[in-house]
């Protein structure tokens, strides 16, 4: 069996070689886990800068080396499902690099790359690390990755941790559920996620969603069309998410590629967070938990916060998910308006358990035993819970603080 390969970017040598190693135990077999640094990394950034300067200025592809070809240590780019970059990637003054890599590698971010990767290469997933802090944090506004290009944002430690792979949760264990299941993402079906997309499929009629329903904040990607009804899947790939020059010369791959991750990304990020039109599980059964089969139960409760496309599902909610948005999120998706049409089916229950969802660790627990914070989402569900793990005795930085309740 072929093994599929991540590649791990960073300027600082032992760094890299940490990282590869838990990747390598995340991975498991059937993976290959490749350094990408010093002249590997400045070999890399100059074809994706050269392919960037090529699409924008119409200069000839046969001038240029491959950004999906070999670098110089034998590894093919283009092939790789995984990539994960550094934030910083500006060799320190200490760092043993080659000349040539460290005049290459002044002021270079992993955000830059990423972008390109994303535009100019057939690379899988893009993580990217350490872009706010290097610590564990937890993003209390829901909303300062909504614009990131990559796939998911972490500190460098959290490679270590087993919810980011599997997105099982753990009493007490970091777990976002923003975050995705890393393992879930590399085995997505592409054919099936974006099934039905051509590059003039119009946006909101494939997805089943109105632009009159969402708040501003969820259409300031096309701020530039008098319509949202008229955004084609063509034009997220030049839109703020895709970030593809305009009048710019990219092949049709290209321009596929990108739209299919900002489609991705655009509904995790900015269409679900809100919780106004689409909507998930735990935030559904915390609304309104009349819709669990038992809501007495706290297994019940529990297993509502699965990443998994085939998480159980209460049988009142089985014929409203939303397929499409399921897929791309990879956990279950209902449209609200599905869920407002069956409330009139449910029976009121007995003992309820005073439940909040905790979005730093992904699990319910009683609402007292939580703090409440005040995210950025637009709409009037911006009222969230977390466990504060740092008020637990872990190394866990909740930003911005004010977004979060005191301590009683």
């Amino acid at each position: 069996m072929t093994e599929r390969l991540a590649l791990i970017c960073d300027d600082d040598g032992n760094r890299v070689k940490s990282w590869v190693r838990d990747v390598e135990r995340a991975l498991g077999d059937g993976w290959a886990v490749a350094p990408v640094t010093d002249t590997d990394l400045a070999a890399l950034s100059k074809r994706l800068a050269d392919a960037d300067r090529n699409a924008r200025d119409g200069a000839s592809a046969g001038e240029l080396e491959d950004p999906n070809g070999s670098l110089p240590s034998g590894q093919s780019v283009g092939e790789a499902s995984l990539v994960i970059l550094d934030f910083d990637l500006t060799p320190s003054a200490g760092a043993t690099v080659t000349d040539d890599a460290r005049t290459a590698l002044r002021n270079q971010k992993g955000e830059i790359l990423a972008r390109q990767l994303r535009a100019h290469t057939s690379v899988g997933a893009i993580i990217v690390a350490n872009r706010k802090f290097s610590r564990t944090n937890f993003d209390l506004s829901l909303w300062t990755w909504s614009d990131g290009v990559a796939d998911a944002y972490i500190a460098g430690a959290n490679l270590r941790t087993t919810a980011l792979w599997t997105g099982q949760p753990a009493e007490d264990q970091f777990n976002p559920w923003y975050w995705p299941a890393l393992n879930e993402l590399l085995e997505r079906d592409e054919a099936q996620e974006f099934e039905g997309i051509e590059d003039s499929t119009y946006l909101f009629e494939w997805l089943g969603v109105s632009p009159a329903n969402l708040e501003p904040e969820q259409l300031d990607a096309f701020a530039e069309f008098p319509s949202p009804v008229e955004v084609q899947m063509k034009d997220l790939a030049t839109s703020p998410l895709g970030q593809l020059h305009h009048e710019s010369h990219y092949s049709a791959q290209t321009t596929r590629a990108v739209y299919r991750s900002v489609l991705r990304r655009w509904v995790q990020r900015i269409l679900v967070p809100p919780q106004n039109v689409l909507v998930d599980l735990p935030h559904i059964a915390q609304r309104f938990p009349l819709l669990l089969d038992d809501p007495s139960r706290d297994d019940e409760w529990q297993s509502l916060c699965v990443k998994y496309p085939d998480a159980p599902i209460p049988s009142l909610l089985k014929e409203a998910i939303h397929q499409r948005a399921t897929r791309l999120c990879g956990r279950p998706i209902f449209h609200i308006d599905a869920i407002r049409s069956i409330l009139g089916q449910a029976v009121r229950k007995e003992g309820v358990l005073p439940y909040g969802f905790a979005e730093d660790v992904s699990m319910f627990y009683p609402a007292a035993e939580l703090d409440e914070f005040t995210a950025n989402v637009p709409g009037p569900h911006f009222r969230r819970y977390v466990r504060s793990l740092d008020r637990r005795a872990q190394d866990v930085l909740y930003a911005p603080a004010p977004r979060r309740a005191m301590s009683s």
